[in-house]
């Protein structure tokens, strides 16, 4: 039947390169030794900015980015359509 799925996995499972590298690292990262390390490294200030930026957003959640837009002085956006001519065939500095 054409169009309905009908094998393979199962919608939302992950595959088998994916589960093994989470295996992978839960078991690095469940060691005491790299833990102790690691709270070390961030008691020092020496944990890269984003593994920093990594565990807060595990622990808090990744905050909301959001872009805000106006107009001048704060007023509505003015959308103008525009149809440019076709570029010439010289060439890309024809402009």
């Amino acid at each position: 039947m054409k169009g309905k799925k009908t094998g393979g996995r199962q919608r939302g499972t992950l595959n088998k390169a994916t589960l093994e590298g989470r295996r992978y690292a839960q078991a690095i990262l469940g060691r005491t030794k790299y833990r102790a390390s690691l709270e070390k490294r961030a008691d020092e200030g020496t944990l890269p900015p984003g593994v920093e930026v990594h565990l807060m957003n595990t622990a808090w959640g990744r905050p909301k980015e959001m872009v805000e837009v106006a107009g001048p002085h704060g007023g509505p956006v003015t959308i103008v359509n525009e149809i440019l001519p076709p570029l010439s065939s010289s060439g890309a500095g024809a402009r």
